[in-house]
């Protein structure tokens, strides 16, 4: 464009003057010592770990839910069949001439699509069930269901029906039995797999195989009773009737010692999973506890050193407590883990499902650990009396369970101090 002139931007006077510069900082670089003795800052609380579960909706209900039904809702899935082979209650059954345990079961038949449901009286042997149908009187006809290595399944909780998988004579076959209460089907549960893991005996076989039947109406007096299930007791041998006056009465004293584990990390958030571990303190519990023990046998006036077990689940925590307590205590003599004091359920065991499968795995560490053994020598002399100690390792909920059982009162009311 002609005739147009370029008029210069104008600065003004306010804004000719520049920004004051700003002030130098210091920055300070650690050397490698100071590197080399910096620990970093660990986290105070307990992660909550990757298998936690959702906390089910509780209906339309205000109620809240306890540290235990959390805890429960919380837990790891356990292995499905969780007895191992060195497990307490394997080793116990192992001793025992006589059956695991005995009940009453339905058996099921199907045939041309109709479906009945048999009556049974059962008996639990090393690695065998032995099934007799019942009516009026237990029959001699019998059936044998290997449970050696046999696979167990919940078909039903609603009408406890569990079934067995096994191979009899080279061909695979199932049995499918039903029982009166879900205790009794869990209880089962257990104790099948305890039987499974029993070397079998030809020699022991042969003997409960030859007798006749063991009708309920025979064996009340010789075994305790939990819920319709009955666990046999330990049969004392008959002394000489001549003898009886001249012979003391049987003094196999056996004390129970029941530990909870040391304090553990995340004691604020109670989160259920195998790799919770000890914190310094839960050590410093376990080894106050094992020397004060160490001094109350050493104080205890015996000619002979007492007879030790330790007993543990299989837990991380529990294992921690029990090792510190077998390095301080000279005085142990047998070390067993036990499947039955473990927390969670395995994973075909959903969560409104746990509190009875706790209950029952309780009833089963009752029976195999709180019973008489039967393998303590029965008569000594005044002098030389021997007592047995059991000292159980285990959670405070089994602690509680055996409070309540000893005492006839509930659970709920047991307050564990420390």
């Amino acid at each position: 464009m002609h005739g147009a002139e370029v008029v210069p931007y104008a600065i003004g006077a306010s804004q000719d003057k520049q920004k004051p510069a700003k002030s130098l900082k210091n920055v300070h670089f650690a050397n490698t010592k100071e590197l080399e003795s910096c620990r970093p800052h660990l986290d105070s609380h307990y992660p909550t770990p990757l298998a936690a579960k959702a906390i089910p909706q509780n209906g339309s209900t205000t109620r809240r839910y306890t540290i235990d039904e959390v805890e429960l809702y919380f837990s790891e899935d356990r292995p499905e069949l969780p007895v191992g082979l060195r497990d307490y209650a394997v080793q116990k059954a192992a001793k025992r001439e006589n059956f695991v345990l005995c009940g009453f079961t339905h058996t099921r038949r199907m045939k041309m699509g109709l479906t009945t449901w048999t009556k049974c009286w059962a008996e639990l042997y090393h690695g065998i069930l032995v099934l007799r149908k019942f009516k009026e009187t237990v029959q001699q006809k019998r059936s044998l269901v290997p449970v050696a290595s046999s696979k167990l399944k919940f078909l039903d909780f609603k009408d406890n029906i569990l079934q067995v998988d096994y191979l009899y004579q080279g061909r695979s076959e199932t049995s499918v039995l039903r029982f009166p209460t879900k205790q009794d089907m869990l209880l089962w549960w257990w104790a099948i797999q305890v039987a499974g893991k029993v070397p079998m005996e030809p020699q022991l076989l042969h003997k409960c195989m030859s007798r006749t039947s063991l009708t309920p109406f025979q064996i009340q007096e010789g075994t305790y009773q939990i819920d319709n299930v009955l666990f046999p007791k330990c049969i004392q041998p008959t002394l000489n009737p001549l003898q009886v006056k001249k012979m003391l009465a049987p003094r196999g004293i056996t004390h129970l010692l029941f530990i909870r584990h040391g304090e553990t990390e995340n004691i604020n958030f109670r989160v259920c999973d195998r790799d919770k571990q000890l914190t310094q303190r839960g050590e410093e519990q376990a080894k106050i506890t094992a020397k004060h023990l160490n001094k109350m046998f050493k104080n205890n006036n015996t000619a002979k050193r007492p007879n030790i077990t330790l007993i543990y689940g299989g837990l991380r925590r529990t294992v921690e407590t029990a090792a510190i307590f077998a390095r301080k205590m000279p005085w142990i003599t047998k070390k067993y883990e036990c499947c039955f004091l473990e927390d969670g359920a395995p994973k075909n065991i959903d969560s409104f499902q746990r509190f009875d499968y706790r209950e029952s795995m309780h009833k089963m560490a009752f029976q195999n650990i709180c019973r008489w053994d039967g393998d303590e020598d029965l008569v000594r002399s005044p002098k030389d009396e021997m007592e047995n100690y059991k000292i159980v390792i285990a959670h405070t909920s089994f602690i509680q369970f055996c409070m309540a059982q000893c005492y006839d009162v509930p659970k709920e009311i047991i307050q564990l101090v420390e």
